[in-house]
């Protein structure tokens, strides 16, 4: 009788555990239709700040996780790993989570974080006409979410709050190999710009002429 008592504890300790240690997944999926609604509202936005992206979808930032300071995942696109985030501490009034990669392959051969990643949170609330407009920390009805992952041996993905549904978020893919050709920072002294850097930079003004103006636009606190 002790032996099988015995083999059944061993049996259960080496059972997968599920569940409570499962880590938060910081993005939540948008149902179709609303996604297809922001996508619609925010048209003009997506299409100037996806402009050398390679693909990108619309989500919603689960904040509570963030707050629960403790690790994470992050998956951008549901063709991919999740990318495991290691949770450092809260920042700024508890606005900004920063933690590292869990496959940093710096931290595999020194034992050391090189590469951090930062989340930034900013607080919004909501008027009587349904405007969503920046507030102080402790009077939020919601939080936009914002962060830039430069994922070690992958591409670089960039999460960021819709313009005019901050609620919301899009995150963008941008492959290594479709850097921008043109020098976005160039100070004087530095050589002129390559015909194909101007090329470049001429497609992009020409595809930035074409967008709506959207300055008086609504910032919607839901779009429901």
């Amino acid at each position: 009788m002790r032996s099988k008592s015995v083999a059944i504890v061993i049996l259960l300790l080496a059972a997968p555990i599920t569940g409570s240690q499962q880590l938060p997944e910081l993005l939540q999926e948008v149902e179709p239709g609303l996604s297809l609604a922001l996508q619609e509202y925010n048209s003009a936005f997506l299409r100037e700040h996806g402009y050398f992206a390679s693909r990108y979808r619309i989500v919603k930032a689960d904040v509570d996780a963030l707050l629960q300071e403790r690790d994470l995942t992050i998956t951008p696109f549901s063709d991919m790993q999740p990318i495991g985030l290691v949770f450092d501490r809260l920042e700024h009034y508890r606005t900004f989570w920063k933690g590292y990669y869990q496959n940093d392959p710096l931290f595999r051969a020194t034992g050391e974080h090189h590469l951090r990643v930062g989340i930034s949170m900013s607080a919004w609330d909501v008027d009587d006409s349904g405007t969503a407009v920046l507030t102080a920390q402790d009077k939020g009805t919601f939080y936009s979410v914002s962060a830039t992952l430069d994922v070690p041996g992958d591409s670089k993905y960039i999460l960021e709050p819709l313009r005019f549904t901050p609620r919301y978020s899009v995150i963008y893919e941008m492959p290594r190999d479709t850097v921008t050709a043109f020098r976005i920072d160039a100070t004087p002294g530095d050589p002129p710009l390559s015909a194909e850097e101007q090329s470049v930079l001429n497609a992009l003004q020409k595809f930035m002429d074409g967008l709506p103006d959207e300055r008086d636009k609504k910032v919607l606190g839901d779009i429901r």
